[in-house]
């Protein structure tokens, strides 16, 4: 069976999760996070790429997210997208009856959403955060477009990697 090629936004947050080159006790723990980007590598997905993204993750640790990326690199497999600003963020933003710190929250990862929906609506983020400020919202401020937000901490690199070939088939989750 033939995979699909998906563009697939990975949060910033993922990149300092990877941990660094060295072997260390930690590995463990990684093992998970590398197994889905590697898959990404190997098989013929692709990683999004937006300036407001790039400057996030320089700001943060990960040797072993940063080889990865170089190798995605190398391979074509990065697309760079500059969406506008959704009105469906201004909606939010000016919203009374979401309380001021979720609206906050949710602006600060405004820009990670707006690149998924503008993408193939597939988020790999380990902001459990995230995922708990958008399920609860009301419809009207539910994205047109479906997202996926995935967790490579919380589940297993076989369920990313089949709701990858799946493409997104539910709303934020």
């Amino acid at each position: 069976m033939k995979t699909t090629s998906r563009r697939i936004v990975v949060d910033a947050d993922v990149k300092s999760k990877c941990g660094g080159l060295q072997k260390s006790a930690n590995d463990a723990d990684f093992t998970p996070i590398r197994e889905v980007l590697q898959s990404m590598l190997d098989v013929c997905h692709r990683v999004v790429l937006s300036d407001d993204l790039k400057s996030e993750m320089d700001a943060r640790g990960g040797q072993w997210f940063m080889r990865w990326l170089r190798m995605m690199k190398v391979r074509r497999k990065v697309v760079w997208l500059s969406p506008g600003v959704d009105d469906l963020f201004k909606r939010i933003a000016r919203d009374r009856t979401i309380d001021a710190e979720r609206r906050r929250r949710i602006a600060k990862d405004a820009h990670v959403l707006n690149l998924a929906i503008a993408a193939d609506g597939l988020l790999l983020s380990c902001d459990d955060v995230l995922r708990r400020d958008w399920q609860g919202l009301p419809d009207r401020h539910q994205p047109q477009r479906r997202v996926a937000i995935l967790n490579p901490e919380k589940q297993t690199p076989t369920t990313c990697l089949a709701a990858f070939d799946r493409g997104v088939q539910s709303r934020i989750r």
